[in-house]
């Protein structure tokens, strides 16, 4: 639960980060959605317990690239018109 924690941490911190320009968000995302896929090799910390997490079990990649897609929701501003949108957000 820790690693799983530290992983939704991170990437939530990357989003809501205003120190970074959201192009540089957008790629530090891009990253750990490569890491998450399994396309790139972890480099140290919590890239390779993520990285073993995955593996010892069996999570699927696209369960974690979700949560990533949400935090993603938070790099531009947007209006909810509907209850339907508040939920999907």
């Amino acid at each position: 639960m820790g690693v799983f924690y530290a992983f939704c941490r991170v990437i939530d911190d990357i989003a809501d980060s205003p120190g970074l320009a959201v192009e540089d968000r957008i790629s530090l995302l891009a990253h750990w959605r490569s890491l998450v896929a399994q396309k790139v090799d972890p480099e140290d910390g919590i890239e390779c317990e993520l990285a073993e997490l995955l593996h010892r079990y069996s999570i699927k990649p696209e369960t974690l690239d979700d949560i990533i897609s949400g935090v993603e929701m938070d790099l531009t501003p947007r209006l909810f018109q509907s209850r339907e949108d508040l939920i999907r957000y």
